[in-house]
């Protein structure tokens, strides 16, 4: 009996010592899970901003060509001999003087105050030194990093919108405008054309290499008010990994043990 309860003991010993390394086992396993997670979300959230630079540098460079080839040709003789002029000088003056003078013959004390403020702008336009035409310099609005991010995920908010407006139209067989004799024909009409869009590639060109997470951080981080509400209504994690490359986290993580 001695014997057995010893064998038991030993036997429980072992059990109990492997149950702790399994659980510390499970527990490092997890903890390098998100580990990776993390690095995966870091590496990926600072390629998309590395793009958006990239593409707004571009823009901002195409802009800026643009304004100086029109600026520099004369758009009525097609010459290039212009310079800068300055058309016209606007601006305002005000100001405002009180005091009080006491006879200096009499009393021998006098004072007066006062003060003026102004501003004055130029307007400087192009000049054609050979038929002497002028025209208003061109002008470009700069653009920004988040310039480039709205507009990316204005991408997969509209392709969504006409996704979901496709699979559930609004059809009324008595419209006498109604062009379509089903809501069955009008929804697959309406797929066909949300899928042929540019929408797919934009969105894929763009955020290919992107998880789902790391587009919600984005879209919390760089849309506010009314454009970030109407985003998070029409992102539905399903419907983009439906119609384009876009995937999860763990998808991604998967891909990578691979």
């Amino acid at each position: 009996m001695k014997a057995f309860i010893k064998a038991f003991n030993k036997l429980l010993l072992r059990l109990t010592k492997k149950g702790r390394e399994k659980i510390e086992a499970d527990r490092k396993k997890k903890k390098d899970l998100e580990e990776k997670k993390f690095k995966t979300i870091k590496k990926q959230y600072n390629a998309i901003l590395q793009k958006a630079d990239k593409q707004a540098d571009e823009k901002n460079l195409s802009e800026r060509k643009r304004k100086n080839k029109r600026d520099s040709i004369c758009p009525k003789c097609g010459s290039e001999n212009v310079n800068d002029r300055i058309k016209r000088m606007q601006g305002s003056m005000r100001g405002e003087m009180s005091g009080h003078y006491t006879n200096l013959l009499l009393f021998g004390s006098g004072a007066i105050h006062g003060h003026t403020s102004s501003s004055f702008d130029t307007n400087e336009v192009n000049k054609c030194n050979d038929c002497e035409h002028e025209w208003k310099k061109d002008d470009y609005s700069y653009i920004y990093t988040r310039h480039v991010i709205e507009d990316k995920l204005n991408d997969i908010k509209y392709f969504l919108k006409d996704i979901k407006e496709a699979k559930d139209p609004d059809f009324d067989p008595k419209d006498l405008e109604e062009k379509f004799t089903s809501k069955e024909e009008k929804s697959k009409h309406l797929l066909d054309k949300a899928i042929d869009s540019y929408y797919i590639k934009y969105i894929n060109d763009f955020w290919g290499e992107t998880s789902t997470e790391v587009i919600e951080k984005i879209a919390k981080k760089y849309l506010s008010g009314y454009s970030k509400v109407w985003f998070f209504e029409e992102f539905n994690i399903e419907a983009i990994k439906e119609y384009t490359n876009l995937k999860t986290l763990d998808e991604f993580i998967k891909d990578e043990q691979r």
